[in-house]
């Protein structure tokens, strides 16, 4: 997922302006849009190895199914945490890791606010889910937001908006 904020190298456009990231507010979850226009493409990009072919703009309708279902993954990946990360039994430690990382996001759930792009990938639309902390500050609707560490403060998921899977699960390391 930072392979995405790196490597997805999505730009403001010569005429994407800050009012174009499109505030919306989903089952009590603030947010915005970020708008295809916002986002270039000037090289081939890669999420987790797959190549993103274009950009869409999502709206607020196509927001209810990703945040309806998101915290019951959550969770069920909490209980699991094998789901989303199976080579995680490769290494003892690393279940218990995402299990404390999981809890933390649950319990911090509504104090999360989130960006959201619009990814064609082979063809198929998906909606990246951008997470990180609410604050008073408005500066997620003027950029992408990002950070290399922070913990489970900054997170990111993939939905498939063709399949509705979620996929991709990435929370930020600790510095």
């Amino acid at each position: 997922m930072k392979a995405l904020l790196a490597s997805l190298t999505l730009l403001a456009a010569s005429t994407a302006l800050a009012d174009e990231f499109q505030p919306v507010r989903t089952l009590g979850v603030e947010g915005a849009l970020l708008p295809a226009s916002y986002c270039r493409l000037d090289a081939p990009h890669s999420f987790n190895e797959i190549a993103a072919d274009g950009f869409w703009t999502p709206t607020a309708k196509d927001l209810e199914t990703p945040e309806t279902y998101l915290r019951p993954h959550l969770i069920s990946w909490h209980k699991d945490p094998l789901q989303i990360e199976p080579t995680a039994k490769d290494s003892p430690l690393r279940p218990r890791a995402l299990r404390m990382q999981l809890g933390e996001i649950i319990a911090r759930y509504m104090k999360y606010r989130r960006q959201y792009i619009g990814l064609i990938i082979r063809g198929h639309r998906y909606i990246y889910l951008n997470s990180f902390p609410a604050d008073k500050s408005n500066s997620y609707m003027q950029r992408l937001l990002g950070a290399s560490d922070g913990g489970s403060q900054y997170w990111q998921v993939l939905y498939s908006v063709d399949d509705a899977i979620f996929s991709e699960l990435q929370i930020n390391g600790h510095g």
